[in-house]
């Protein structure tokens, strides 16, 4: 076997040489640990040090409805669904994302958290063969329920339910 450095690419930047056989990885982790990346920052949607993980408590929902109804008497033209998520935020600890998804996902008005009916689920598959993974255009026909909680209950209970029926 043939063991000579055989020179593929060389890079003033990674300090090193990438061989057809030889990888010189001290001079790859060198040429990564270089690169700078962006910080992740609040304003982009993104955890950052400042922002809490994990479930959401009861007076933080609280907090998050009186900032959207403020927001909504003060601004007529505004709607629910399209709010400036980062001014929410802003002293919440929490990023935009997290507080849009809290809001779409489980404290928008209307939602509905009842257990599940069976014409329902029979609904979801039928349109989910019909229409594809389109979930808003499903939870379009169901009333309170939204996109996510549609997806959630397809991939959960009934794409394994439509499985098994198939194989019988």
């Amino acid at each position: 076997m043939n063991h000579n450095k055989t020179n593929i690419y060389k890079s003033p930047n990674l300090g090193s040489q990438i061989s057809k056989n030889v990888i010189d990885f001290k001079g790859v982790e060198t040429f990564f640990s270089a690169l700078n990346a962006p910080p992740q920052l609040e304003t982009q949607g993104h955890v950052g040090e400042n922002n809490k993980l994990g479930k959401w408590t009861p007076e933080e929902d609280q907090e998050l409805r009186e900032k959207i109804q403020n927001i909504l008497r003060q601004d007529p033209s505004a709607s629910e669904t399209s709010l400036p998520w980062t001014k929410i935020a802003q002293g919440m600890n929490r990023s935009q994302r997290q507080v849009r998804e809290r809001w779409f996902n489980h404290l928008i008005p209307g939602i509905s958290k009842k257990p599940w009916e069976s014409w329902e689920d029979e609904l979801i598959l039928r349109e989910a063969q019909n229409r594809g993974h389109q979930w808003a255009a499903i939870s379009s026909l169901l009333p309170g329920r939204t996109s996510n909680q549609v997806k959630n209950r397809f991939h959960a209970h009934l794409s394994r339910k439509s499985q098994r029926e198939a194989k019988e």
